[in-house]
């Protein structure tokens, strides 16, 4: 028996490429979709657990870590892998410390969606390396300041 694994993506499109994605990934594996958190968890409460879930963190019933949470509840089994847009470290460690097993960006080419979906059926974790802004807003209301003064002023 193949691997099952569920695409939870509101977006027709996305949810299309992820699951070609995981079909370029492995010859043998069944792949179902849900639109929504609920079809999801409803989905989840099968026989059968799913062995990978890729999960949108921005759907019509649930925003952020919940829906994770919430089908963390419901199959504590299956593996589950965040799939957004969101692309800052806070996300990516909240999504980790709240048991994701890995994290993967929309703008994400193709080809490495589809190592990426390969590495995380084969059991292991794939999560993106993040840097962070490092100007805050006051480093922007000093570089405005400094914009601002004359030439004899910046000698000073």
């Amino acid at each position: 028996m193949g691997l099952r694994v569920l695409i939870v993506d509101d977006h027709p499109l996305v949810a299309e490429a992820l699951t070609l994605a995981v079909q370029q990934a492995s010859d043998a594996v069944e792949v179902d979709t849900a639109a929504d958190l609920a079809a999801a968890c409803a989905k989840a409460t099968g026989p059968r657990p799913y062995d990978l879930v890729l999960l949108d963190l921005a759907l019509p019933d649930s925003e952020g870590l919940s829906g994770l949470r919430a089908l963390r509840e419901q199959s504590p089994q299956s593996r589950i892998a965040i799939v957004t847009s969101r692309a800052d470290p806070d996300s990516v460690r909240s999504a980790a410390d709240f048991g994701a097993v890995g994290y993967m960006l929309k703008s994400t080419p193709f080809p490495q969606l589809t190592e990426d979906c390969r590495e995380l059926m084969a059991g292991r974790t794939r999560f993106p390396v993040i840097k962070r802004e490092t100007a805050t807003w006051e480093d922007d209301a000093v570089r405005a300041r400094l914009a601002s003064l004359s030439a004899a002023q910046s000698r000073i």
